[in-house]
């Protein structure tokens, strides 16, 4: 079974993989190969959030997401605020700002 979690908040996916294959490592290089930059927060309490640029593969374009691990939620308090100037960092560091 894979399951494949998305960044946007849409519903997991599981797909059932019957025959033997290299599909679950192509994709996580895949997504591996599209990591510029990546820093982990650390929010307090053993949680964390992951501040990312990312390439495009199709456009070359660099865009930036914040990923919250378990049990992190933006409305915690200091969440937002830590993960806003966590991505200004990455961001900075690869001249988005």
């Amino acid at each position: 079974m894979l399951r494949v979690t998305w960044v946007d908040g849409e519903p997991p996916v599981r797909v059932v993989l019957t025959e033997p294959g290299e599909l679950p490592e192509t994709l996580r290089e895949r997504v591996q190969a599209t990591v510029v930059l990546a820093e982990t927060i650390d929010i307090g309490q053993r949680r964390s959030a992951k501040v990312v640029v990312r390439r495009d593969l199709a456009t070359n374009a660099l865009l930036s997401q914040a990923v919250l691990g378990r049990g992190v939620r933006s409305d915690d308090p200091g969440v937002a605020e830590q993960v806003r100037a966590g991505l200004a960092r990455v961001r900075e560091q690869v001249g988005l700002d």
